[in-house]
This record gives C-alpha cells, structure tokens and sequence, in this order.
C-alpha cells in the first residue's frame, strides 16, 4: 500500500504524522510525507498535482493545522 501524509505546517511540528510514518513503513508500505506548510491555495500547483500522481497513493492522510494557533488565518480563507 502506498500512504501519502501530507502537511500544512513544517517538518518540526509533525511528529504524530512522522509516527504514523514510521509504524506504516514498519509494516512494509511505502510511505511518503509531503509538507506544504501555509499553503491555502484552491488549485493544486502542477508539480505538488504530478508528484501526487506519480506516487500513486493508495490512501492521503492530511494534517490541517491545530486550530489554536491557525484559527484566524483558517477563517479567512474559508
């Protein structure tokens, strides 16, 4: 199984997705984490699009953001 876990924050905040990471791969499926820290646009960029294809995920985990320190930043975009 391929599981893709992507990020909207930096490498230094996720350590719950680098877990699920590691138990995953311990299992022997393939596991990659694309972080994406900040990015809020409604359209995918064609290389983010292409990577994800690439890769072939058989399962997209996201970790959004905790709403405590993004909640504001959250509501705007909406």
């Amino acid at each position: 199984m391929n599981l893709l876990l992507i990020s909207l924050q930096s490498n230094a905040y996720v350590t719950g997705l680098k877990y699920i990471a590691a138990n995953t791969r311990a299992q022997g499926h393939d596991v990659k984490i694309l972080f994406l820290p900040g990015y809020l646009e409604a359209e995918l960029h064609p290389e983010i699009e292409k990577f994800i294809t690439d890769f072939k995920p058989d399962l997209i985990g996201i970790r959004r953001c905790p709403c405590t320190n993004q909640a504001g930043r959250m509501h705007q975009a909406c």
